[in-house]
């Protein structure tokens, strides 16, 4: 029993407050065995990190798509004609081999 009374006089004595092991107590719990514990949080962090990434890299792909779009649209006329071979009425179409490919 002397032991442990020496063991106890050698803590101080705000270790020994109820507030202080409270406080301690509740710091240990929702570090390491909370649900959301510090593990999970860095876990999560760099999840958000990776998906912030992959959205960037989506935003930029939408605009290229749409640049691409809006070109495709203004020059309609020129793609029908060129891959369908549609021309006007009274329009004669020539058409022009390539024999290198």
């Amino acid at each position: 029993m002397s032991k442990i009374r020496e063991l106890v006089s050698q803590i101080p004595k705000w270790l020994l407050n109820k507030y202080a092991i409270t406080a301690v107590l509740f710091i240990f719990w929702m570090v390491f065995l909370d649900r959301y514990n510090i593990f999970t949080q860095f876990g999560l962090m760099s999840d958000v990190r990776k998906l912030k990434q992959e959205k960037s890299m989506y935003v930029e792909k939408i605009a290229r798509l749409k640049d691409e779009k809006d070109a495709f649209e203004n020059n309609l006329e020129k793609y029908a004609r060129e891959k369908y071979l549609m021309h006007k009425p009274n329009e004669e179409v020539y058409i022009v081999l390539d024999k290198s490919k």
